[in-house]
């Protein structure tokens, strides 16, 4: 069964704005020029970096994560013959 199609508030202007469009077809939100979804991406990404620095700060040292390896053991290649 077909979802029904309300007309009734077809071609109403809910809003008018000169800093933020809607793409119907696409479904994309425009906000100054900028695909809504791109801000809240970079918004999320600034959140963690300043709960990061805040992090630091309460420490009054810079956290680091361990850099010991934990992949494959190394191999041996086999020596190279120069011509």
């Amino acid at each position: 069964m077909a979802a029904k199609k309300s007309v009734q508030l077809s071609g109403i202007v809910v809003a008018e704005s000169a800093i933020s469009s809607i793409d119907p077809d696409k479904g994309v939100l425009m906000y100054r020029g900028y695909d809504i979804a791109d801000l809240a991406e970079t918004a999320s990404r600034v959140a963690g970096w300043s709960a990061h620095v805040l992090e630091h700060q309460a420490e009054n040292r810079i956290i680091r994560p361990s850099a010991e390896y934990v992949g494959a053991p190394p191999r041996e290649f086999p020596a190279r013959e120069h011509a």
